[in-house]
């Protein structure tokens, strides 16, 4: 399972970090650590029923008499049932491009979200649940909070169009410079998408940061999947 620190932004891989590499800091009560391991749990569980109803069904249909005539069709039903029950557990990190990914997802009907990356405004950058595009980029003043000379806050507009046939759920909103992860502005409404997006509504808003001034692009983060790079 992989996902980003909710303290620097680093990318951590649960399946050999401990904790997070960059700052050294637990993932335990990460959300996004929470809702994967749940996920993984709820998926073993949906496959060790469906091992159970098949083993319920294979003995069920056949009379004892035709035993033995069916142990090469058990044995084999085993090694398949067997084979997804071990691929739910070991399941391709989103990195892997190879010819079992695919595998997996014709057995188990779950896809493999892979790693998007547009560059610019106003280049969409698509999923299958959404897009999502910065239009624009500015700085922003605060007279009721001074930053050190070298940082300024800069908000980001965002729009988001939901290709899901259901409701959707907004995702985190990062922003990386020089591989770290930059501070969220919330005085100025970081970030005011809405929570939800209703089936075919595309909607507009912000993320403030404060970021530092010598920086040359931005990274903006929607999501665990989704990178969009802006030079200034």
């Amino acid at each position: 399972m992989k996902f980003f620190c909710e303290y620097c932004g680093n990318r951590i891989d649960a399946e050999k970090d401990a904790k997070c590499p960059n700052c050294g800091a637990s993932y335990k009560k990460n959300q996004s650590f929470i809702k994967l391991e749940a996920e993984k749990k709820q998926q073993m569980q949906t496959n060790q029923e469906n091992a159970q109803k098949i083993f319920n069904h294979v003995f069920g249909v056949f009379k004892i008499s035709r035993i033995m005539f069916l142990i090469p069709i058990v044995i084999f039903i085993i090694i398949i049932v067997t084979a997804i029950i071990l691929t739910s557990n070991n399941k391709p990190s989103y990195d892997d491009k190879n010819d079992f990914g695919e595998i997996f997802e014709d057995i188990t009907g779950e896809k493999e979200e892979q790693e998007i990356v547009v560059e610019g405004l106003d280049a969409f950058a698509e999923t299958e649940d959404y897009k999502v595009k910065v239009t624009k980029y500015e700085t922003e003043e605060d007279m009721f909070n001074r930053l050190d000379d070298d940082y300024e806050y800069v908000k980001f507009h965002l729009v988001v169009e939901n290709l899901k046939d259901s409701r959707l759920t907004k995702e985190d909103v990062n922003c990386i410079v020089d591989g770290i992860a930059q501070t969220n502005y919330y005085s100025s409404g970081y970030s005011d998408l809405p929570m939800f997006i209703n089936k075919g509504l595309t909607v507009k808003g912000t993320a403030t940061f404060e970021v530092p001034k010598n920086a040359n692009s931005y990274e903006i983060k929607y999501g665990d999947y989704v990178t969009i790079k802006i030079s200034k």
